[in-house]
């Protein structure tokens, strides 16, 4: 009897461990966290998408003037972002080509989006004070 509650328990981890893993790889596109973070949840470089649209309901713009501002800040080199207040969502459009034609990695742009995050985050803490 033990060795069956032993063998039930392993099969229940087992089976519970490759169901979040099956989920965490069903996860496609962008999104961004409260310390605003851009991450590419795809899986390789080629399967990035041209635009990706992530909503920014929890971050609280104030005006359409500040995430246009804020927006304008941040747009450079391979990426472009486009705010949308009254849907509270960025639209981010990226240069595919030069991505593959300078040979990033998408672990390379998400490190990119980590990098610029605490510029992101002071900017965006100095807009709500005004």
């Amino acid at each position: 009897m033990k060795k069956v509650i032993q063998s039930m328990f392993c099969l229940l981890l087992l089976t519970s461990s490759m169901l979040t893993a099956q989920n965490s790889s069903d996860k496609k596109g962008m999104s961004i966290d409260k310390q605003l973070v851009f991450v590419l949840n795809d899986t390789n470089i080629n399967e990035i998408q041209s635009t990706y649209t992530v909503d920014i309901t929890d971050l609280g713009f104030k005006s359409s003037e500040d995430l246009n501002d804020f927006c304008t800040i941040f747009s450079f080199d391979f990426h472009q972002l486009k705010g949308d207040f009254a849907s509270k969502k960025i639209i981010m459009t990226l240069d595919k080509k030069s991505l593959i034609d300078r040979k990033f990695t998408l672990l390379q742009v998400n490190e990119h989006f980590s990098s610029i995050s605490k510029r992101m985050r002071y900017t965006y803490n100095f807009t709500k004070q005004k």
